[in-house]
């Protein structure tokens, strides 16, 4: 019996009241503008998540190009800027199977120049609000071409959880596709002056 009471004396200094442990990553809210128009050629592309996320995941150090938050063109570009066809005569796509692994393998999203090549250089803020991303090219937009926003399965929220957490095995195993937005067709360009 003396033994009991040193039990139930610490049994009734346990906090029973903690708050629960977030285990469940970000959601995709919304992405604006729309895909029902065109997207302008010096866009500004809201990215809505569904809690707080953790800043060094979102934005780049020392002011490089993020890794984990992209806008690029759906297809590889010839120097006309018309989509390149594979050897069965489709457009090849730009978002190949190497980026992929990477956008979804370790804790900084893309990595590789080479890849970085492949998309539009943009400028990618956390607002203060910390569920909005702000993605601004540096650039202008290449009229009448089709373009995709990629986020990185590695954007995490501010209690560490991956976006889509828990992860596909696919996402696991560094395969799968990333979280690709949407699919926005450019505006028309400027009429060519031909005189």
């Amino acid at each position: 019996m003396k033994r009991l009471i040193p039990l139930v004396a610490l049994a009734a200094c346990i906090d029973t009241d903690l708050p629960p442990i977030d285990l469940i990553g970000p959601d995709l809210v919304s992405v604006e503008p729309s895909t029902a128009t065109p997207l302008p050629l010096d866009p500004s592309i809201r990215i809505n998540f569904s809690e707080p996320l953790a800043r060094q995941t979102i934005e780049p150090a020392l002011g490089g190009q993020s890794g984990t938050v992209l806008l690029m063109t759906r297809y590889k570009l010839d120097d006309d800027g018309r989509p390149k066809l594979d050897e069965n005569g489709q457009p090849e796509s730009n978002l190949s199977q190497a980026m992929i692994t990477d956008l979804n393998a370790g804790d900084d999203g893309l990595d590789a120049a080479s890849y970085f090549a492949r998309c539009v250089p943009s400028r990618v803020t956390l607002l203060d609000d910390e569920q909005t991303v702000l993605l601004q090219p540096m650039q202008r937009l290449r009229a009448n071409t089709e373009y995709i926003v990629v986020l990185s399965s590695v954007i995490r929220d501010a209690a560490g959880n991956r976006l889509g957490s828990p992860p596909t095995p696919e996402q696991e195993q560094g395969s799968g596709l990333p979280h690709v937005l949407k699919v926005y067709q450019s505006a028309a360009g400027p009429p060519l002056v031909v005189g």
